[in-house]
């Protein structure tokens, strides 16, 4: 989702104020609303936990996100050496990720939907390995097909 409570409300208000302004055209009739959000499905806590993690270190985004060649595996973000300043930017910016089994998502997706009223939603499961995102987008039609 976002950063911070504070973040969270500013981007509700925007939203409003998108909404309230809006003007049709005769390309656009009505405002609609897209949100993006990093997701990731597992079949089990400790799977999450450590796609999590991948993700946690690369959002760092140190040497601008540069750092790595590639993605972090889960390999290289377990053996990732955290100093105190890592691990307060990775706890300020959980809330900018859906993570979870099936059931966690779906409640987590379902809730960001409501708050921010979105028409559509943009998933970026940016996890390691090309089978491992097949899988999220897999697990997260189930829910919602």
């Amino acid at each position: 989702m976002l950063p911070d409570i504070n973040a969270i409300h500013a981007a509700k208000d925007n939203i409003d104020i998108y909404k309230k302004y809006f003007q049709a055209s005769t390309i656009k009739m009505d405002a609609k609303v897209m949100a993006s959000v990093f997701v990731i499905v597992a079949d089990n806590e400790a799977e999450v936990a450590a796609l999590q993690h991948a993700l946690d270190v690369w959002l760092l985004g140190k040497l601008q996100f540069a750092e790595f060649e590639h993605f972090p595996s889960v390999d290289t973000a377990q053996k990732y050496k955290l100093n105190d300043r890592d691990k307060e930017m990775i706890q300020a910016h959980q809330a900018r990720i859906i993570a979870g089994t099936q059931e966690q998502v779906k409640a987590q997706l379902d809730d960001f939907i409501a708050t921010f009223e979105v028409d559509e939603v943009l998933v970026a499961p940016l996890i390691p390995g090309i089978e491992q995102r097949c899988k999220t987008l897999k697990l997260l039609a189930e829910i919602y097909l």
